[in-house]
């Protein structure tokens, strides 16, 4: 048997294997989050830089990029990269960097525009997050 947490996927994060990775800009930059329902996506350019959350930065590739082949965002099912403990966190501070937003009050609009981060994020690593964690250190101290 494989050691325990072993994975047979490659290393990398999805976006390296990503073929709309030629068509993200230098510098991306996020003014407001859109849900996929909400525009029609170009099917040949970065989901990132059409505003739509796309977990390629946090996740890890050998999926074959099933969504992204029916013009869907990663979603993040196939678990974090190598050395990542809590892809959600991961991504929080990945997408932190793209907000274009200057002060506090613009970044706060922007991510009101994400529904349910938590849901969203964590949506196949809730169990293994430090959100549970986080929230039973607060237990014991009540």
């Amino acid at each position: 048997m494989p050691p325990k947490g072993a994975t047979i996927g490659p290393q990398k994060a999805l976006c390296d294997t990503c073929p709309r990775n030629e068509t993200k800009p230098d510098r991306l930059r996020i003014q407001e989050v859109k849900r996929i329902h909400e525009i029609e996506a170009d099917p040949h350019t970065c989901f990132l830089a059409q505003g739509v959350i796309c977990m390629g930065p946090a996740i890890r590739s050998g999926c074959g990029e099933a969504c992204l082949n029916i013009n869907m965002p990663c979603r993040g099912c196939f678990g974090p990269v190598e050395g990542v403990q809590d892809s959600g966190a991961n991504f929080i501070s990945a997408i932190s960097t793209l907000l274009d937003a200057e002060s506090d009050e613009e970044v706060e609009s922007v991510i009101e525009t994400l529904d349910d981060p938590a849901g969203y994020l964590y949506r196949f690593t809730l169990p293994s997050s430090i959100l549970r964690k986080r929230m039973e250190e607060n237990k014991l101290d009540l």
